[in-house]
């Protein structure tokens, strides 16, 4: 589900998908072809010919030496390092530091230490090592750190400390390090919530124990919001954050999705393992509930991209569950590089959820990331996808459902899609207008949410930034409308990581007429 839209999410929290990608490009010349072979006299006589191919980085914007690290190539690494290499070079995944966590090489990391670098610069994500490193669990890089000097109050863009972040995905050892070498236990990210807050939210009994043991104060569970949209005030055409610290947290959350009762949420977040979890509350007696994987989820697989069809019968997601046998490729197909993420749909049973349905191959391109469906009224398919033959790296397609069956996808093509990157669109409920997400230029930073009017004559009006009351300078995308139509919510990372945002849907005419 890394594909596109996540490849946008240029943060750290995504480096295995990022890198895993750009490892399967072709590379930028003989030099970056050696250096994935590990032939230490090849990359030498390559370096010697070429003596500033040291600090050159490959089609994808990675230094060599992040590479090395990244691979645990440790002869290559050394050589890197004699020959020049610049221990604080960067690039699109974060810096070699990074790289040698991710790598798990304690040893890169005491050498990297040993010739200056820098060990808590956050990358062009705004992530420092190991905070990245206390993310995703990745103890040896974490103590290596620690043991080399990285200060264990550094924090991300959305202010999350190391402790913070390993005790709300669980990681007791590295939580336990970080309060022995003094980690403040009681630090606060941006939304006021500290490390035994999530600890307890969590359920993470021996890590709440290890805080408070620290000195980390008591902390009482918050009570149960109450009312419509999880009990938060109304916002107006500026963006607000949603639901902090019971949707929005210092996690990844994205997408929003209600029934059409306004009874039942669906958000997405990361997990442990590193994985997109579907999430659900829903409103009951005693208010909101606690949110749980739905029946039709997976929390050991990545499922996102909710849509609640309008009559409140049908959920459509995407996932990268595997697939029916019948699905699977030929015997001989080349293996795909990316996940294949599809969309399944799960339809009411009762008062509860069907299990998951494949929507097929009429739908679903094989070997492709298709994701983000929404439908009109008339049960027409809006979707992204990066099959081949579209415009651009991501289009937008939409497939018509007759008798039962999907016709053809069909690309919208200009002006919607470009040659970049359109994604996550939301048609209105009467195919009025598209709301997506694009990279085109002119945009605030990252990609923007843009609307586009359908003309009389079934074509599409000159798509139209939603404003800086939406959009911000961070990726803005997943668009979806409230069902009484009344809100517009997307993600955002304007707080510094990714959460989801409410604003008034007026915005979405003020854009159209041009007010």
């Amino acid at each position: 589900m890394r594909t596109r839209r996540r490849q946008l999410i240029a943060a750290m929290v995504v480096i295995v998908a990022g890198i895993g990608a750009a490892a399967a490009q072709s590379p930028t010349n003989e030099f970056h072809a050696w250096l994935r072979t590990s032939n230490v006299s090849a990359i030498t006589a390559a370096l010697d010919k070429d003596p500033g191919a040291v600090g050159r980085p490959d089609a994808q914007g990675v230094q060599p030496l992040c590479w090395a690290a990244v691979y645990g190539q440790r002869e290559v690494f050394d050589l890197l390092l004699a020959r020049g290499a610049d221990v604080n070079a960067r690039g699109p995944f974060g810096t070699v530091v990074h790289g040698a966590v991710l790598g798990g090489q304690p040893a890169m990391i005491r050498a990297l230490a040993a010739r200056g670098a820098d060990l808590n610069h956050g990358g062009d994500a705004g992530v420092p090592p190991l905070v990245f490193a206390a993310r995703r669990g990745l103890a040896p890089g974490a103590m290596a750190l620690l043991d080399a000097g990285a200060s264990v109050e550094a924090r991300d863009a959305g202010g999350n400390s190391a402790l913070l972040l390993a005790a709300s995905y669980g990681h007791a050892s590295i939580v336990q390090a970080l309060v022995a070498r003094g980690a403040d236990a009681s630090a606060a990210n941006q939304h006021g919530i500290t490390p035994l807050v999530a600890a307890l939210r969590e359920g993470h009994a021996p890590i709440v124990q290890i805080l408070r043991a620290a000195g980390a104060a008591a902390s009482r569970p918050a009570p149960a919001p109450r009312g419509p949209y999880l009990g938060q005030t109304p916002p107006n055409e500026t963006r607000r954050i949603f639901a902090p610290d019971v949707v929005s947290t210092e996690r990844r959350e994205l997408n929003a999705a209600f029934t059409p009762d306004g009874r039942t949420f669906f958000f997405s977040r990361d997990g442990t393992p590193p994985a997109t979890r579907i999430l659900m509350t829903a409103l009951g007696e005693r208010g909101w509930q606690l949110p749980v994987v739905p029946p039709f989820g997976r929390a050991d697989a990545n499922d996102v991209d909710m849509f609640v069809s309008a009559d409140g019968s049908e959920v459509y997601f995407c996932s990268e569950r595997p697939k029916p046998v019948q699905a699977l490729p030929l015997p001989g197909t080349p293996a795909s590089t990316q996940p294949d993420s599809d969309i399944w749909v799960t339809r009411r049973q009762g008062a509860g959820w069907g299990p998951a349905t494949w929507l097929g191959p009429e739908v679903n391109a094989a070997g492709a990331a298709d994701y983000y469906p929404t439908l009109t009224l008339s049960g027409t398919l809006y979707f992204s996808s990066n099959r081949p033959g579209g415009l651009g790296q991501n289009d937008i397609y939409r497939v018509r459902r007759i008798k039962g069956r999907w016709t053809t996808p069909e690309n919208l093509g200009a002006p919607i899609n470009t040659n970049g990157r359109e994604f996550d669109p939301f048609i209105a409920p009467d195919e009025s207008y598209l709301i997506f997400a694009s990279e085109r230029q002119g945009g605030l930073g990252g990609a923007d949410l843009y609307v586009s009017a359908r003309n009389r004559d079934g074509s599409w009006a000159t798509p139209v930034n939603l404003g800086p009351g939406v959009n911000s300078s961070s990726g803005d995308y997943t668009p979806m409308l409230s069902p009484d139509g009344r809100y517009l919510f997307f993600t955002s990372g304007a707080g510094g990581s990714d959460d989801i945002y409410w604003v008034a849907a007026s915005v979405i005419r003020t854009a159209i007429e041009g007010k």
